[in-house]
């Protein structure tokens, strides 16, 4: 099921598509939380090679451990970005973390034999981040019309310049709303 409410209008439109009216997925939530594309446009060559070989490593790693292993690294946060600049460093890492030389020894193998993979992970991501910005405006609409539904007043405006921040909305809601404030919000 979701994780927030939803408007009963999103909720209607899930179950007609046949996704159920349960809301969003984890997926979709975490697609709107991500990089925004200005921030993506910013990052140098290096950041993005940072980027495509941490997203690598981390598929991988994935790929070769077994859910007690997976579950384990999570818990001790060591899946948290590392900086990391080869595999061989990255797989000496789980398996320090893990105390368990096998990992890394799975994890090289698997690097080996997949590695060509890596090429995928930059326009992988710039499709996620051409759908970020349509995903946040849904969740952040979609919250405004729950409150609406609900009997609130509310409105979505922008609190600084999305140069400045790229998360720059904020949602203003109210039980009796001022005429000012209604007539600011427009």
């Amino acid at each position: 099921g979701g994780v927030f409410p939803i408007s009963a209008t999103l909720k209607g439109l899930l179950v007609e598509c046949g996704r159920g009216g349960e809301g969003l997925s984890v997926c979709a939530l975490r697609l709107a939380a991500q990089e925004t594309r200005e921030r993506w446009l910013d990052m140098s060559g290096r950041a993005h090679r940072q980027h495509a070989d941490h997203v690598t490593y981390r598929s991988m790693a994935d790929a070769v451990l077994s859910q007690e292993e997976v579950q384990q690294l999570r818990a001790m946060n060591a899946f948290r970005k590392p900086v990391c600049k080869s595999i061989q460093e990255y797989a000496d890492h789980l398996s320090k973390s893990l105390h368990d030389s096998s990992v890394g020894e799975r994890l090289l193998e698997y690097h080996e034999a997949h590695k060509h993979m890596s090429s995928y992970v930059e326009p992988f991501t710039a499709l996620q981040v051409c759908l970020q910005g349509v995903a946040e405006s849904l969740v952040v609409l979609d919250w405004c019309a729950f409150l609406r539904e609900a009997g609130l007043w509310a409105a979505v405006v922008p609190v600084c310049d999305p140069v400045v921040s790229p998360r720059n909305l904020a949602i203003v809601s109210s039980r009796n709303p001022s005429p000012a404030l209604t007539h600011l919000m427009q």
